[in-house]
């Protein structure tokens, strides 16, 4: 029975960064949790002073909810899609992607960032 009910949420969790991102981008009602504007994004950036030494990540404490969101959506990937270990480079090198895009497009939201990524991402290492 447990493994049943593992299942089912391995299954939901699936449905949603799969259906998610892509429902996001296309208007269809997917509302992402605690999500940042990419203007707040560079602004946090910036001042973040983000250095990375191996697998740790130093920034100021203001990005930390940035950072947890970024991670957390990376995370859920990495549970969910089968087929790689990780889907991403160093957290710190995504964050760097992450605000280099939000500078180029500052009318969209992290999430938007991270859909394009994540599609990228699964793209590259599924071929």
């Amino acid at each position: 029975m447990k493994s049943g009910k593992a299942m089912l949420v391995a299954l939901a969790l699936g449905g949603m960064v799969i259906s998610g991102p892509a429902a996001a981008m296309s208007g269809n009602g997917y509302v992402p949790k605690l999500d940042s504007s990419c203007s707040e994004v560079v602004k946090k950036f910036e001042a973040a002073n983000l250095t990375s030494e191996g697998r740790e990540v130093k920034y100021h404490p203001d990005f930390g909810n940035i950072i947890g969101w970024i991670a957390g959506y990376m995370t859920g990937v990495n549970y969910v899609v089968r087929g790689k270990a990780d889907y991403y480079k160093a957290t710190a090198d995504e964050v760097a992607w992450v605000a280099s895009w939000c500078r180029d497009n500052q009318s969209k939201d992290l999430s938007d960032a991270m859909a394009i990524r994540t599609f990228k991402r699964l793209r590259k290492k599924r071929r």
